[in-house]
């Protein structure tokens, strides 16, 4: 196109009708006639946006917005990609209520938690900006959307990716469980059996990954190594040990995800011996958690700086600092 200031202003108004004599497109004579003087390259590269443009225009109706159920919708989005988890999250979360969801309900049940809405502290005035009511043990959706998150971390081995959904889900094959559909002729705790000999406690999600002596014991160690400020004997274990919260010198509390990860990590550890009927040791579990952990520092970057900004597990994860 010749740069004219006559050529730039009939270019600026040019549409779609105005570049076809009828069914045929303009020749460069013929653009010249009205007024817009064309090189060779620059007519050739026009045709071939507006005839594009064209058949692009052709296929929808001009004027009239295309719409699909929701079900087509969804079958043109990839399972699991970023897109969709921001669709889900901004319609099912936004429009619902999540503490009456049933997989949060389910998870706070096996957690001895509630769960709470945000809303629901509105009328406080002056609120500090802590997300957990430690003496009413109840913890804030937000935090426990974390918890419930953490297993669609999709570059984490599938075996803990698998462990962690099912725990969320109340899913796992506990002996209780196996007991309960006549699958065990007993529900009582692999671990107890074998370190007491006879034992009458039951094992239960919350046996297993915390009341038990042998897990007791494990937990006990790993707060030792980690110089956490956490003791076993208290209500605030649990949500240590659950969602990842802890405690700052002023007494506030605040999630880390590093935490939330690093026990479930050692749940799945403890989870592993239980299948294979052997006592696990917190050497073993230790061992397993830092391997873990150095190969999710090697894969994500934002992990990497996760655990690398993370104090606590300077003696735990040493090649990480």
């Amino acid at each position: 196109m010749k740069n004219t200031g006559t050529n730039v202003k009939v270019f600026r108004k040019l549409t779609y009708n105005f570049c076809f004599h009828g069914p045929r497109f303009k020749t460069r004579e013929e653009f010249a006639a009205d007024g817009l003087e064309l090189t060779w390259a620059a007519w050739f590269r026009l045709q071939s946006a507006v005839t594009h443009s064209g058949r692009r225009i052709s296929k929808n109706i001009v004027g009239q917005k295309k719409t699909l159920r929701i079900e087509e919708f969804f079958a043109k989005i990839k399972k699991g990609s970023r897109q969709f988890h921001q669709i889900i999250r901004k319609h099912y979360c936004n429009d619902r209520r999540i503490v009456t969801d049933t997989t949060v309900t389910t998870y706070c049940k096996l957690t001895k938690t509630i769960a709470i809405n945000d809303e629901d502290r509105t009328g406080e005035q002056n609120a500090v900006p802590i997300p957990v009511r430690i003496q009413e043990n109840k913890i804030e959706c937000k935090i426990i959307k974390h918890g419930l998150s953490l297993w669609n971390i999709f570059f984490l081995p599938n075996d803990l990716r698998e462990f962690l959904f099912k725990s969320r889900n109340n899913s796992l094959w506990t002996n209780g469980r196996l007991f309960a559909a006549g699958l065990r002729e007993d529900p009582y705790c692999t671990f107890c059996k074998i370190r007491q000999g006879t034992t009458v406690k039951k094992k239960s999600f919350l046996h297993l990954f915390l009341e038990c002596q042998t897990t007791h014991g494990i937990v006990t160690e790993i707060l030792e190594v980690l110089r956490e400020n956490v003791r076993i004997d208290t209500p605030f274990l649990n949500n240590y040990f659950r969602f990842g919260l802890f405690k700052l010198p002023d007494s506030t509390v605040r999630f880390d995800w590093t935490r939330l990860l690093l026990w479930e990590i050692v749940r799945y550890c403890i989870w592993k011996k239980r299948c294979s009927r052997r006592v696990p040791n917190t050497g073993a579990i230790k061992k397993e958690v830092i391997f873990i952990l150095a190969n999710l520092s090697k894969i994500s970057k934002k992990w990497d700086n996760r655990i690398r900004g993370s104090d606590f597990l300077a003696d735990l994860v040493p090649v990480q600092r």
